[in-house]
């Protein structure tokens, strides 16, 4: 497994403005997990990066669709 250092340098080098790395689950009630970078650091949460990991990881067939709600006002 990589380090935070070791992906934070990968992050760096893509110079995307995020790079996602997904890692085995650290709960029983997730399927995977996710870290996030940008060139300079690390990310607790982003939408966008999270949407498409989970995209790639449900298409790579590492995990199923799960149903989701969320309020209106969010």
């Amino acid at each position: 497994s990589l380090t935070a250092e070791e992906m934070q340098r990968i992050a760096a080098w893509t110079n995307l403005s995020e790079t996602t790395f997904v890692l085995p689950p650290s709960s029983t009630n997730a399927d995977y997990r996710l870290r996030i970078f940008t060139p300079r650091q690390e990310l607790s949460f982003a939408g966008h990066p999270v949407i498409g990991s989970a995209h790639a990881v449900i298409e790579s067939g590492h995990a199923v669709p799960r149903a989701a709600s969320c309020a209106k006002s969010v």
